[in-house]
């Protein structure tokens, strides 16, 4: 196992995750989307989505699986690197659409993230990419938590605050403020 810089935003849909990724950004941190959004939009604007998979598909899981493990692959473990969602998220995501976990578990195992923050549940807003509502969203929320205690990550939460106040507590924990 590689041992990385990288440090991991997660949580459940509609959590604020990319609010802050933006935000860490604009402060002139390196970031990393999320893989899943990223494919959404794609497919979306290439009128693709409905052909090449559907949303809870096995496909687009390991699509975003394998981009994940692409991308990291190419990046330098010591950078300080903020990530919006990890690859145990995909534990989370295989398990809650009934899929094999395993090639998610073994993927999970091959680099290990410096820290990890989990932003609470906010209620979920329709941003034209989201399928889930707040029960979907909770379930989701329980299942990332599950997936990062099973990888042994100590998950620093966020509370449901503003992105300042959420950014402050990440940046003194990394002590960078």
């Amino acid at each position: 196992m590689i041992n990385t810089n990288w440090i991991v935003i997660t949580g459940p849909p509609s959590s604020g995750k990319t609010s802050l990724i933006n935000r860490l950004e604009q402060k002139g941190h390196l970031v990393c989307p999320e893989v899943a959004r990223e494919i959404i939009l794609y497919s979306m604007h290439s009128g693709d989505l409905k052909h090449r998979f559907a949303r809870d598909s096995l496909a687009l899981q390991r699509e975003i699986l394998a981009i994940t493990l692409k991308r990291e692959h190419m990046l330098s473990a010591g950078q300080l690197i903020f990530f919006d969602r990890g690859t145990p998220d995909s534990i989370a995501y295989f398990q809650f659409h009934g899929f094999d976990v395993e090639p998610a578990l073994k993927a999970s195992h091959f680099r290990r993230y410096f820290k990890v923050f989990y932003c609470e549940g906010l209620p979920v807003v329709d941003d034209g990419l989201r399928q889930e509502d707040d029960i979907i969203a909770k379930e989701i929320g329980q299942k990332i938590i599950d997936a990062y205690t099973l990888m042994q990550y100590p998950l620093i939460f966020l509370p449901p605050v503003s992105i300042d106040k959420r950014l402050e507590i990440i940046l003194d924990e990394l002590n960078l403020s």
